[in-house]
């Protein structure tokens, strides 16, 4: 209280965090001071994007924790359309990376937009950049966040992103309850989860977190698969990343 009382946000920020660890059951006030803490720091990233690229979804993250500390926090909503704006910007600036080449599965209907490593199939040309785009992004900022591979090697095979129109074609398509908002599937060798042959995400586009909450997920999971040996990454670790 002290640090926050002195302007030392930063410091009284790790201090709060340090005392929820000891009693998660910080007063009110504190939460309140200790979210203030968070969004002051995420407002300085923001205000210094020009000289030092933030992650953006790290700052989307520590705001939305803000706001589940302190709901009444309304500049936390300001920042995160700042956020917003700034990903889409990082995102635009990422196509000249790679060419999306559209094509047509004569077969079952579907329109394709491949990227390096993925391949969407949809029905939205305009949407299906967008989510490879972020596939691409996301993947990228996996490996550099877990494995510190700044430069990684493209896929042999791409990753398979259905977009289904809605809970009914999504379930009808896979299988899978009408309400999961989405879902991976990885195709390895039994013996060996190092040895992947496939992968696959299913979308829901009436799904609103689809872009920015479901996608970002799943392509983690995908991300995540046969990296770490023979043996699958257990459960709890791979959703605890995904998450």
């Amino acid at each position: 209280e002290q640090a926050f009382r002195a302007g030392r946000f930063e410091l009284a920020g790790r201090l709060y965090a340090q005392a929820y660890e000891q009693d998660h059951g910080l007063p009110q006030p504190s939460r309140e001071r200790w979210a203030y803490c968070k969004l002051h720091w995420v407002t300085e990233q923001i205000n210094q994007a020009d000289q030092h690229k933030p992650d953006w979804l790290v700052l989307e993250t520590e705001v939305r924790t803000a706001l589940s500390l302190a709901p009444r926090l309304e500049y936390g909503q300001t920042l995160l359309q700042r956020i917003e704006q700034g990903h889409r910007q990082a995102v635009v600036g990422q196509r000249s990376r790679f060419t999306v080449r559209h094509s047509r599965d004569t077969t079952q209907g579907w329109q394709q937009a491949e990227s390096p490593n993925f391949r969407v199939l949809h029905s939205d040309p305009t949407l299906a950049e967008q989510v490879l785009l972020l596939a691409e992004q996301t993947r990228a900022a996996v490996l550099r966040k877990w494995l510190g591979d700044q430069n990684p090697k493209d896929w042999q095979v791409r990753c398979d992103i259905f977009l289904h129109a809605d809970a009914r074609a999504y379930s009808h398509a896979t299988g899978t309850p009408p309400e999961s908002p989405g879902h991976s599937s990885i195709g390895a060798e039994k013996q060996d989860a190092s040895r992947i042959h496939s992968r696959r995400i299913d979308l829901r586009l009436d799904e609103p977190n689809m872009l920015h909450a479901v996608l970002p997920h799943e392509t983690t999971h995908v991300t995540l698969a046969g990296l770490f040996g023979p043996k699958p990454l257990p459960r709890w670790a791979d959703e605890g990343m995904a998450v």
